[in-house]
């Protein structure tokens, strides 16, 4: 005897009900990821003896060039923004600092801030280049 036609197309508005249902909570939940890897791993990473600061909502993957720096907003996983990827080669100074120093005098400005003078400071048994900002005001 056949079932009526009614109870199958029952259960299966019931299944896609629930495959909805389903997608509609990790699409809701991912956006905590971040959050939530900041509650286990805390606010840095230490990559190639440098501890790197993540952003707030952000959390580190692993990859194959390094750790990368992901956002995820709602209805991940369609959207999801990218913040940060070391590139292949460490950091070097000789190599890499003009073009770092460049590029972030050049962002502060656009954002309204101007590079004071570069001060060199002490860094355990080493020294470094502070870089310091002020408003400009307007």
């Amino acid at each position: 005897m056949l079932a009526p036609i009614g109870k199958p197309l029952s259960l299966m508005l019931q299944l896609l009900g629930v495959l909805i249902g389903v997608l509609l909570i990790a699409l809701l939940i991912v956006p905590l990821v971040g959050p939530g890897w900041h509650l286990l791993h805390g606010d840095f990473i230490v990559y190639e003896g440098w501890r790197v600061p993540v952003p707030k909502g952000f959390y580190v993957g692993k990859s194959q060039m390094g750790p990368t720096m992901w956002k995820h907003t709602l209805g991940i996983p369609l959207f999801n923004s990218l913040y940060s990827r070391p590139d292949q080669q460490p950091f070097a100074y000789d190599r890499d600092y003009s073009r770092f120093e460049n590029g972030v005098t050049q962002e502060a400005g656009q954002s309204g801030y101007q590079l004071e003078p570069k001060r060199t400071i002490s860094v355990g048994k080493n020294s470094g280049y502070c870089l310091e900002f002020t408003r400009l005001s307007g």
